[in-house]
């Protein structure tokens, strides 16, 4: 079962995927500490360089690199 905290934080990931601009599927991502949001992030059509690298490191092999959330969430993060 779910809990309410958890859910939160999942509505909360819903909720930042709606703003993504990426045509095919829409997601969110949170980075949650304790009971703290370090940060929230969406897929975006962007290029970055550490998915790049994340995408050299698993073989995957894409000509232009989309961010994912969960990379965006934790690139916000670092700031």
């Amino acid at each position: 079962m779910i809990s309410n905290r958890d859910l939160r934080y999942v509505t909360k990931a819903l909720d930042e995927s709606l703003k993504s601009e990426y045509d095919k599927i829409r997601i969110g991502a949170v980075i949650v500490d304790g009971n703290y949001v370090v940060a929230k992030a969406c897929n975006t059509n962007r290029t970055h360089t550490r998915q790049h690298k994340y995408n050299q490191m698993t073989g995957r092999r894409c000509p232009s690199p989309k961010l994912h959330a969960e990379i965006h969430a934790l690139i916000k993060s670092k700031h």
